[in-house]
């Protein structure tokens, strides 16, 4: 995960705290919890499809790069996994 440097700009700091800011709702945590259930299961039957770790990586992606620009501007796309 990125970590925010010694003397972070402003933008980054409230580009973290934006990001943050959902992981306190309880909705969200429950959802969280039982895909993260979901996904023990699969893999538990073995289930290798790749898609939950390519999932991961295309959302620590986008979370990094709006701490990096310190905004979360940019619309995310779609994972190259829902296109037809």
């Amino acid at each position: 995960m990125p970590e925010l440097p010694e003397d972070p700009e402003p933008e980054q700091v409230d580009a973290r705290a934006e990001l943050a800011e959902p992981t306190q709702e309880q909705d969200l945590r429950t959802a969280v919890r039982r895909m993260a259930e979901h996904q023990a299961a699969q893999r538990a039957r073995r289930d290798a499809t790749g898609l939950h770790h390519d999932l991961t990586e295309t959302v620590r992606g986008q979370a990094g790069r709006a701490l990096t620009d310190g905004s979360s501007r940019t619309p995310p796309r779609s994972h190259p996994s829902s296109t037809a």
